[in-house]
């Protein structure tokens, strides 16, 4: 034990009872300042990931027809009540414009099977179904694009390219996390237009 700890966790060994398991002082810190914090910080992450404000989003899955077949008013009720502050009308003027959107999707006039197929073809008759379905294509689903950015942004830039500029970077990151089509001609002749630069 030290009088000032600056740069870690600086953990009093515990008293123990007679009978209790005797822990070393090494399981000890490890457990406080390791295993006590990862727990915490994993329940966190499991109830951001799973909040209530996503579950009710989910809710307004069943608006699109390929699943609206299957769904019926209680499963829209969540998400009409969490967004009943921007929609038109009452609540009840909501749930009788979704049954029927649902009869017309039952019906086979819609036909979509994604959220933006959705959107496309709701007509201006379902105010509140277009909002709800322009609610629906803006969420995002996960977080694994970013993800897959970030760590190939990590691939890329690495301790031999550590002077690249940012308009350098930004070109090589589109280039690996989209499917854009660089033929080499075109970056030979993007090459010599530079001028005073030739190939040896």
């Amino acid at each position: 034990m030290t009088g000032r700890q600056r740069h870690r966790a600086n953990i009093a060994p515990e008293v123990q009872q007679e009978g209790e398991n005797q822990q070393t002082p090494q399981e000890i810190y490890y457990r406080v300042n390791v295993f006590n914090p990862f727990v915490d910080y994993l329940l966190t992450e499991l109830h951001d990931r799973f909040l209530c404000h996503k579950s009710n989003a989910f809710a307004l899955q069943c608006l699109v027809p390929k699943f609206s077949q299957k769904s019926s008013l209680t499963d829209i009720q969540p998400a009409i009540r969490m967004y009943q502050n921007v929609l038109e009308g009452t609540p009840s003027d909501v749930e009788a414009e979704f049954a029927l959107w649902r009869t017309k999707c039952i019906s086979g006039t819609v036909c979509a099977d994604n959220a933006f197929d959705a959107l496309e073809s709701c007509p201006s008759v379902y105010p509140n179904i277009k909002f709800l379905l322009q609610i629906l294509t803006t969420l995002p689903v996960t977080t694994a694009s970013a993800e897959r950015t970030f760590s190939m942004l990590r691939r890329l830039k690495t301790w031999l390219r550590s002077s690249m500029c940012d308009e350098r970077l930004t070109g090589l990151v589109l280039l690996t996390s989209t499917d854009i089509e660089v033929k080499p001609e075109d970056v030979i002749n993007s090459f010599l237009q530079l001028g005073k630069r030739r190939i040896a």
